[in-house]
C-alpha cells in the first residue's frame, strides 16, 4: 500500500512539473513569435522600395 501511495504522489508531482514546463515553453514560443513579427515588420519598413530607384 505504501508503494502505491508513493507512486501516486510521485506521478502527481511529475505530472504537475510536465504541465507547467510545457505551459512555459508554449507561452515563451508565442512571445518569441510576436517579437519575430515585429523584427520582420521593422526590416521591411527600413528597406527602400523599388519604385523610388533612380
Amino acid at each position: 500500500m505504501n508503494n502505491l501511495i508513493l507512486f501516486i504522489i510521485g506521478f502527481a508531482v511529475f505530472s504537475a512539473y510536465m504541465f507547467f514546463l510545457l505551459r512555459m515553453i508554449w507561452k515563451q514560443h508565442k512571445i518569441q513569435e510576436q517579437n519575430d513579427q515585429k523584427v520582420i515588420n521593422i526590416q521591411h519598413s527600413d528597406q527602400p522600395s523599388d519604385s523610388v530607384a533612380s
